[in-house]
């Protein structure tokens, strides 16, 4: 077994420290396609209101429900995620999502996986959005559509209204621009997979460092007893989730 982090994941990472742009960013980390349980954990986190304690007063803040954000303009989009970071306390426990392979949409296929994708954590945004790499500042996603032949999305700045940087140097227009679930049948038809380190964690924002209380999926068991075609494990947050999964899996590496 393989475990390497690939030098084009620092770019491609959520949590990798610059975006699409070349600047620095937070960067998120991973979602998708959760079991029933926790997606209503990850659910409830975004619609129950929060109490906001200020100077000594408590207040409680409606957080609109991620169902929405699909009619929602781009600016109330981003009003909604910016309330679903600000009630993120480092008391709340957040959780991740079931991995993600070409199994999870064919269940009686023989395709072997030979990689498995491994983020962090899900981020503010992800968790939003119920999606691996949610935000479109994040690279993943171009550089996964320029590989395999689809497009993310326009790649235009809602506030700026001009094209991310990356975008100006890619080779597919938008005539190839696929939905999500498109995307993710697109990658994972070609043997990835994809999964986070961390089970659940505190975390107030989305920065690895700030992570807490961390508890790991069991990626041994995934790749040992699921899938055991499994050659290759990409840590696609760079050196951040080196250290957790160091922290849990290091016995694991091949000498």
């Amino acid at each position: 077994l393989n475990i390497s982090r690939m030098p084009t994941t620092r770019s491609m990472a959520a949590g990798s420290r610059r975006d699409v742009k070349g600047r620095k960013t937070n960067g998120p980390s991973s979602a998708a396609f959760s079991s029933k349980e926790t997606k209503e954990k990850n659910q409830s986190l975004r619609t129950q209101a929060q109490a906001v304690s200020t100077g000594g007063a408590k207040k409680r803040r409606r957080i609109v429900p991620s169902s929405s954000l699909s009619s929602a303009s781009s600016s109330a989009s981003s009003q909604i995620a910016n309330q679903v970071e600000d009630t993120i306390t480092s008391t709340e426990r957040t959780q991740s999502f079931d991995p993600v392979s070409h199994h999870t949409f064919h269940p009686e296929s023989k395709l072997k996986i030979h990689t498995l994708l491994l983020g962090t954590h899900p981020s503010i945004k992800s968790l939003s959005e119920s999606q691996y790499y949610g935000h479109p500042m994040n690279a993943f996603w171009w550089i996964a559509g320029d590989a395999l032949g689809f497009r993310r999305g326009t790649g235009v700045s809602p506030s700026s209204k001009k094209p991310y940087q990356l975008t100006k140097d890619l080779f597919y227009t938008n005539e190839h621009i696929l939905p999500y679930d498109d995307q993710l049948k697109k990658l994972t038809s070609h043997g990835f997979a994809m999964w986070d380190i961390l089970q659940s964690c505190k975390r107030k924002g989305s920065l690895d460092a700030d992570i807490k209380e961390e508890r790991p999926n069991d990626i041994r068991k995934y790749c040992t007893d699921h899938h055991p075609s499994i050659r290759r494990i990409v840590l696609c947050n760079g050196a951040s989730s080196a250290v957790f999964f160091n922290r849990y899996f290091k016995e694991e590496r091949p000498n």
